[in-house]
């Protein structure tokens, strides 16, 4: 599946550094649990997406979820557009910065 990742234009997720807009990822969805938000009960998603180069947490608020959820699912390929997001800003100097990707669009690549 890389050749058709790489035909996406997606950014490897190996090669996330720092925090940054309209960012396309693809890859494989595993983990994928849907929540519920505690306001309004409204369903969201979290799941990690896996690339040939690594893995990234992916978090789907329910305004988009709500557009997208039939694209999502575990074991899905997908192409997403969002943002990546640092997540540990508070920890020490010498920490690896961790990063998530704050879906905004999806499109499933493969059934």
């Amino acid at each position: 599946y890389a050749d058709l990742i790489a035909n996406q234009g997606a950014k490897p997720i190996a090669e996330i550094s720092e925090a940054a807009e309209a960012v396309v990822l693809a890859g494989y969805i595993s983990d994928f649990k849907e929540l519920q938000t505690k306001k309004d009960k409204k369903s969201m998603c979290r799941f990690l997406l896996e690339d040939t180069t690594g893995t990234i947490e992916v978090i789907c608020f329910a305004y988009a979820y709500a557009r997208f959820a039939p694209q999502m699912g575990e074991g899905v390929l997908v192409c997403l557009k969002g943002s990546v997001k640092q997540k540990n800003s508070d920890e020490g100097p010498d920490s690896e910065p961790e990063f998530e990707f704050v879906v905004s669009s999806a499109r499933k690549l493969l059934a």
